[in-house]
């Protein structure tokens, strides 16, 4: 991170995005979504990300009544707290600063955060929180002379709570039942029905996948992301003519390239795999070279450090013949990642294509230093000795 604060798309935490009143309202009602959390977990999800909580836009918008209810509580406890200075406010102040100041850096009070609710930051103040409800109990028991009947309650709430992580655990599963289980909460999450998909995805049912990627789009019609994946399922399915629409929609989705203007604040990084990927799908056709290469070109305007898009790029250019201008894309990629064998490999193809043996030989080797189970570059160090008429070099090109 270093002295910048992460990117975050608006789909991220779309609060952060919003005007006033919207962005503070939502920030607001937030703090009463988390607190009905610790108090009744009872729909949990993995993500609470991008449509899952509208904007509260309005002060009409009736949520706002939690958000005031939440205050009076709270606000309620603090005061107590400060202007009473015995036993029980100590324990007050106790319990409160375990709630809240875990929860501050994931408040948006400093600065947005990258998600609209998660679970996972409800932890610690979880602490607190039960630390509360003891000594909630323990006044009533001490004030009612009721402990049969607290015990009876926190009986139940420990059967039931116990109850619910039991069955909690069989959501975490694996991925596809962790997802599913989220949209079961949040069906307005296009994230979700995405890690649905790339669940599938990856048992290679691409067909039911799809499905799901579809959904996401559906649900999140800007969700750059969402189409992404579909043209990447129709890929899969051999079905390149729709494949190349989703990735062109993508693109549509995304703004106007400005020639020498950054967009690394602007566009998540894996949008750009839009362009990549429609310019490694539309390269398979050797009449449309040119068209895949200046989608490359895009790509780099927009992060000149995408090492991918340097190395498909030099790949384009060497099927066009521009022998040169493939090597300084190739180079230019290897200014970003010195380890990436393939990059030495292909330095290695473009002097061994100019007969300049000895300089293909170093990248070849080069590639299997970093790789040694690079075929390809085990087959063309051999074809290089072989080629080298060098009588000590030919036992190790047969053995390569």
């Amino acid at each position: 991170m270093g002295s910048t604060l992460p990117v975050f798309t608006n789909f991220d935490n779309p609060a952060s995005q919003a005007q006033f009143p919207a962005r503070h309202l939502t920030y607001w009602y937030l703090l009463p979504i988390n607190a009905w959390l610790l108090l009744c977990p009872s729909k949990l999800c993995c993500d609470w990300t991008m449509g899952t909580i509208p904007l509260v836009e309005s002060v009409y918008d009736p949520r706002n009544l939690a958000t005031v209810l939440f205050i009076l509580v709270l606000g309620s406890l603090v005061l107590y707290a400060v202007f009473n200075s015995n036993h029980l406010s100590r324990q007050v102040i106790m319990c409160l600063s375990f709630l809240v100041l875990p929860f501050i850096p994931a408040s948006n009070l400093f600065f947005p955060v990258g998600f609209v609710v998660a679970e996972r930051i409800l932890y610690m103040p979880s602490m607190g929180f039960c630390m509360l409800v003891a000594l909630a109990f323990q006044l009533v028991n001490e004030k009612f002379g009721a402990k049969r009947h607290v015990f009876a309650v926190i009986s139940l709430l420990l059967i039931a709570y116990g109850s619910k992580t039991f069955m909690r655990n069989y959501d975490w599963k694996s991925e596809y039942t962790l997802f599913e289980s989220g949209i079961k909460v949040n069906t307005q999450n296009a994230k979700l029905w995405n890690n649905v998909g790339h669940a599938l995805e990856s048992e290679e049912r691409h067909e039911e996948a799809l499905q799901y990627f579809l959904q996401a789009s559906r649900v999140q019609p800007d969700d750059t992301g969402a189409w992404i994946n579909v043209g990447r399922a129709y890929k899969n399915m051999q079905d390149y003519e729709k494949a190349e629409e989703a990735y062109r929609h993508a693109i549509t989705l995304m703004p106007t390239v400005v020639p020498g203007k950054m967009y690394t604040t602007r566009i998540a990084p894996s949008y750009l795999n839009a362009y990549i990927n429609l310019a490694n799908l539309i390269k398979n056709n050797n009449t449309r070279l040119e068209e895949a290469d200046t989608l490359f070109q895009r790509v780099l305007t927009m992060r000149p450090d995408l090492t991918t898009a340097h190395i498909n790029r030099g790949d384009v250019l060497l099927r066009l013949n521009r022998s040169f201008e493939a090597e300084q894309s190739f180079r230019t990629a290897l200014e970003h990642d010195q380890d990436n064998a393939d990059i030495h490999y292909n330095l290695g193809v473009i002097y061994l294509d100019r007969g300049e043996l000895r300089e293909a030989f170093q990248y070849f080797n080069k590639a299997l230093e970093l790789n040694p189970d690079h075929i390809q570059a085990l087959f063309n160090t051999a074809v290089t000795m072989q080629e080298s008429r060098n009588p000590g070099l030919r036992t190790e090109a047969t053995r390569r």
